[in-house]
């Protein structure tokens, strides 16, 4: 048997079959994807990444604002007031409000804070870092975190008059915000009462809110920011509405002349004046400015832990 020889050169395509294979459209839309899959990816993760830093970016000043807030509140060193040196004291309450909002955020890692006194008041600085989820891949594994912080300091016999606008609308009853708002009060009045050296110092006020407030209707009846009464007072509560638009988010003040920028009263089924509807308003009224720190607790907390001047979850609707 005679073996031939293969031959050296390539086989020859027919030029029919290059022009049916550049004709094929078969699997382009599968090309396509494969090759921008890639960048798609790294483009969800690295907006996925960010979000998370700028989340607990803003968890880290909120700690921050806290030991500002803390610090500040130390304006003499308890066991010697004749010590002016209260460094020490300003940096172990600073540290440990600053602990106690950061302690839950586990995923920042590497925290640090420092403490510095300004002429007038204190500085707080911090940073952090939290890892990346798709950042490693990337070759920058964490998200570096910083915040800073500055309040004056309260002085010795400052006097303030402070008023808490207090939120008691329906979103106030999810992810725990009611309970972390009354909690909030209740340490930041403390502040205040150890800060003021004098009683009356520090007068506060409480102004629950949703779409309305709930004011004395004896103090009401009869003002010139009223509209004119339709109908008989005597079953009112004192729940006043929001203003008609735009008048409702500007400081416009309230003229006889521009009615709509007069206030409107409202209590369940009885309507007052005229732009107002029937609506339910359970509100707790007013708290006006007092230095009794005891009745802010009780305001706040009402008896038994139960609440008082906070709602528990809106209950007036527009």
């Amino acid at each position: 048997m005679q073996l031939l020889p293969l031959p050296l050169s390539a086989p020859v395509i027919p030029p029919k079959a290059w022009s049916k294979f550049a004709r094929d459209r078969r699997g382009a839309t599968a090309m396509m994807f494969a090759l921008t899959l890639i960048p798609a990816t790294v483009m969800v993760g690295a907006a996925v990444d960010l979000a998370r830093g700028l989340n607990y970016s803003t968890k880290l000043k909120i700690a921050a604002d806290a030991a500002a807030l803390a610090a500040a509140t130390i304006t003499s060193d308890p066991a010697d007031p004749t010590n002016t040196n209260v460094y020490p004291q300003r940096l172990a309450a600073a540290q440990a409000a600053f602990n106690a909002n950061i302690v839950s955020q586990t995923s920042v890692t590497g925290v640090q804070m420092a403490l510095s006194e300004l002429p007038t008041g204190v500085q707080v600085t911090a940073s952090g870092q939290v890892g990346n989820i798709f950042g490693g891949l990337l070759g920058t594994p964490y998200t570096q975190l910083s915040a800073l912080s500055e309040t004056t300091l309260l002085l010795q016999r400052q006097q303030m008059e402070i008023a808490f606008v207090l939120d008691n609308t329906g979103s106030m009853a999810q992810l725990n915000k009611m309970p972390l708002l009354k909690a909030s009060m209740h340490n930041f009045l403390n502040k205040l009462q150890k800060a003021a050296s004098t009683v009356g110092d520090v007068k506060v006020s409480l102004v629950p809110f949703d779409t309305k407030v709930k004011i004395d209707p004896v103090f009401a009846a009869g003002k010139p920011w009223m509209r004119q009464t339709l109908g008989d007072l005597s079953n009112w509560s004192g729940c006043i509405m929001d203003r008609v638009q735009p008048y409702d988010v500007n400081a416009t003040a309230p003229a006889l002349i521009t009615p709509d920028t007069l206030f409107d009263a409202v209590d369940n089924n009885l309507v007052v004046f005229p732009n107002a509807a029937p609506s339910p308003c359970n509100l707790q009224p007013i708290l006006p400015l007092t230095s009794n720190f005891s009745s802010y607790g009780a305001a706040i907390w009402g008896r038994k832990g139960r609440l008082a001047y906070i709602a528990s979850r809106g209950d007036c609707k527009r």
